[in-house]
């Protein structure tokens, strides 16, 4: 038991050795820092929870890896959080932060939903070289019975709502709402963070980063200064949102009706430690075929400007054709009142004129469908390539599902390293928690059983 004992405490120690020096790494590094804050020796290890790979020199962003689809590791990459080019420091359970009034904080956001009318949340995240003055701050835990109900509530702008949940307290009278150990249903579930909720800043969640400039500040923690249009770390968040695969045919228009052109996989720094891990990443092939198939799309629709234009030009010369012959009737009408064949003539020939009046409404509404479709290919294409351009190598659809095994023997060796090394930490801790040897057996439809 002591021999299980000293090795669990080893792995733990060796863990954190690793954990440690690499973000110290990542801290010490002067070109990362200078990038990022425009001074050296501007980075914590002790509370980063976010890293640019982007801003990485080659050699430090080559020395990164993460556990594909996992968060246990150091580092890890995750698309919920709404930050394409950024990887996520994992810290161990129980780290928490929770910030005094008027505190500047180091923070994230992504423009988020459509049609918001209460203020941003921001995530407080060390390492985003953006920050922002909580003000006078009510600071409440996410995992109380009442976090999630209130948190939503401050979310719609129900504040009436909040208030009831709170007991009675205004949280107008407050500039924002701090929200620790903040989880969502989409996250890790050993993954938290504070949320912050600004109530009194002009913007809403549906805001890009850059529209609060007026409140953010940007340098190194003992020399901040305002945010500049240029500075890298707005423009890192400006460009954070990583679009679902489905968006590449059915892209969203923003709310100036214009389609951002996003990829659909993560930022090339990002990527690249990816890669490096093994993890799989976007199905090129399937990007270029997409874009070609726009790109047949666009010269089909094109095609059929010309005949539907033509199209509206005959059936304006009917329309001509056939008022010319409904004046004749009513001046025939006109001429011989009695005249009952005069009559049903004129009758026929205004049913004639309204009919094809209809017909040319249709000619002209084809030419605009037709002249709709055609924009909407070039969007699609637009956005396709842009992604097709980005993309490097992978087997799976989606951005990080996994580790690459190793083909043939390779492969099945590494799944049996990775089985045995999962099921020795767990025995291992529980040798710990319960300081006797575990026992296993089978249990009903067989599956492994074991306790302690």
């Amino acid at each position: 038991m002591a021999s299980l004992r000293v090795a669990l405490l080893l792995a733990i120690a060796q863990t954190a050795r690793a954990r440690s020096a690499t973000l110290a790494a990542i801290a010490s590094n002067a070109d990362y820092a200078n990038r990022l804050y425009g001074s050296s020796h501007a980075v914590d290890p002790a509370r980063l929870r976010v890293v640019w790979p982007d801003l990485m020199p080659p050699k430090l962003r080559a020395a990164l890896r993460v556990e594909c689809g996992q968060t246990r590791q150091t580092l890890f990459y995750e698309r919920h959080f709404l930050q394409r080019r950024a990887l996520w420091v994992h810290r161990p359970p129980g780290f928490e932060e929770v910030f005094a009034d008027k505190s500047w904080v180091e923070v994230t956001h992504c423009a988020y939903g459509t049609n918001k009318t209460a203020g941003p949340f921001f995530f407080a995240a060390a390492g985003s070289g953006v920050w922002i003055n909580v003000g006078r701050s009510l600071r409440l835990d996410f995992e109380a019975k009442a976090g999630p109900a209130i948190h939503r509530a401050i979310a719609d702008g129900d504040f009436a709502t909040a208030a009831r949940l709170l007991g009675g307290v205004d949280v107008t009278k407050y500039d924002s709402v701090q929200f620790r150990r903040m989880h969502g249903g989409t996250w890790p579930a050993d993954v938290v963070l504070t949320e912050i909720a600004f109530l009194k800043i002009d913007g809403s969640e549906a805001d890009a980063v850059s529209v609060f400039h007026h409140v953010l500040k940007c340098g190194p923690r003992r020399a901040l200064r305002h945010c500049r249009a240029g500075d890298v770390a707005v423009a890192l968040q400006s460009d954070c949102r990583l679009s679902l695969i489905n968006d590449v045919f059915t892209p969203h228009a923003n709310k100036h009706g214009h389609t951002p052109l996003t990829d659909v996989v993560p930022s090339r720094g990002v990527r690249d430690v990816l890669e490096r891990s093994r993890c799989t990443v976007e199905n090129c092939s399937a990007a270029a075929a997409r874009a070609g198939w726009w790109e047949a799309q666009i010269s089909e629709w094109d095609a059929q400007i010309p005949e539907a234009e033509a199209a509206v030009e005959r059936q304006r010369q009917v329309v001509a054709e056939r008022r010319a012959k409904r004046d004749r009737a009513a001046q025939r009408r006109e001429n011989d009142p009695g005249n009952k064949k005069y009559v049903a003539d004129l009758k026929s020939a205004e049913a004639s004129v309204a009919y094809n009046l209809e017909k040319l409404r249709n000619a002209t509404d084809h030419v605009d469908y037709v002249r709709a479709k055609t924009e909407a290919a070039r969007q699609r294409a637009r956005l396709a390539e842009a992604h097709r351009l980005a993309c490097v190598g992978g087997d799976d659809e989606l951005p990080v599902v996994g580790r690459r095994p190793e083909a043939g023997w390779g492969g099945l060796l590494y799944r049996f390293m990775i089985g045995a090394e999962t099921t020795l930490i767990v025995l291992l801790l529980w040798v710990a928690a319960a300081g006797r040897a575990p026992a296993v057996g089978c249990a009903r439809g067989g599956n492994i059983k074991i306790s302690i």
